[in-house]
């Protein structure tokens, strides 16, 4: 991304519940992604303990705002409790996150269309614990196989023989489409937190992006984000979390972009193009900054 800054970081705080437990570490998380969205070249806006009514209205503002028409794209942290599919105000009301991430679609935010539209959201997703597996042997044993027959099948679902349809190539964008959720754990479970160093999702976060943003996009940064938080953290009672990113970019996105302009790419399917330092580098990557090692 190309524009100083690139845009505006919305982070929406809620620590002091009416009806639930206070978010001990909350106050750090957004420090901290303060700091690291200003460091990315953001303009920062933090709100905190917003009602349900409240976090409608900030984000239907935030959304609407023409300061994004110039901007490159457009980064939302929610940060509190929540259930799957909602997140609590202070007052304990429930919001739709589906609701919320429509606010920022083609139909409801024409300046960000074609933009990144970023979202990180910390927050529960249910009360299920993850109890962890031990890594065995054993416990790679029939992998093949099972990501052979849960592969048909999602192919089959998403493709019926009697319903293939040709792809085209349209002129518009689906509404959805140039958005990134990345969720602090997957659907049904808690997403741990840590009263002295803030949530394992954003200490993580907040490392993994200030160490590589200068080489990796956004997409390559989250795995190694999960990887991390797989690995590095565990609860004082031995339970794990992962993360869940949801992708629906249509780019790669990179946070910071050097001056590729005159750099030829040594891909031998491309040797008379360039590389330009445009807001988006899509697939014309040399194969060595295509793949990197995740971890």
């Amino acid at each position: 991304m190309r524009c100083k800054p690139h845009g505006w970081c919305l982070i929406v705080n809620n620590v002091d519940f009416e009806y639930l437990k206070r978010r001990g570490g909350s106050d750090l998380d957004a420090e901290k992604l303060k700091g690291l969205f200003t460091q990315l070249q953001y303009k920062v806006k933090m709100v905190r303990n917003q009602t349900g009514k409240q976090l409608k209205e900030t984000l239907l503002q935030f959304a609407k705002s023409n300061d994004h028409s110039a901007a490159d794209s457009v980064v939302v942290c929610l940060l509190s409790h929540g259930l799957e599919g909602q997140i609590y105000g202070v007052d304990g009301v429930l919001v739709s996150i589906p609701d919320l991430l429509a606010l920022f679609n083609g139909y409801m935010a024409k300046d960000l269309i074609g933009k990144p539209k970023l979202f990180f959201i910390q927050a529960c997703r249910g009360s299920d614990f993850d109890h962890g597996a031990d890594m065995t042997d054993s416990a790679h044993f029939g992998e093949e196989e099972r990501v052979t027959q849960t592969m048909e099948q999602l192919l089959n679902a998403a493709f019926p023989a009697d319903k293939l349809e040709r792809f085209v190539e349209p002129e518009t964008l689906p509404t959805e489409a140039d958005m990134l959720v990345a969720y602090s754990t997957v659907p049904g479970y808690v997403s741990w937190s840590n009263l002295q160093k803030g949530s394992w999702f954003i200490q993580a976060l907040v490392d993994v992006f200030s160490s590589y943003a200068q080489s990796e996009d956004v997409v390559s940064m989250l795995v190694r984000v999960n990887g991390k938080v797989a690995r590095e953290f565990e609860s004082f009672n031995r339970k794990k979390q992962i993360p869940a990113p949801v992708i629906m970019l249509t780019k790669k996105v990179f946070f910071i972009i050097h001056d590729y302009c005159g750099i030829q790419n040594s891909d031998n399917s491309h040797n008379n193009e360039t590389l330009w330092n445009w807001p988006f580098l899509n697939h014309d990557l040399t194969k060595s900054q295509r793949y990197k090692e995740p971890l």
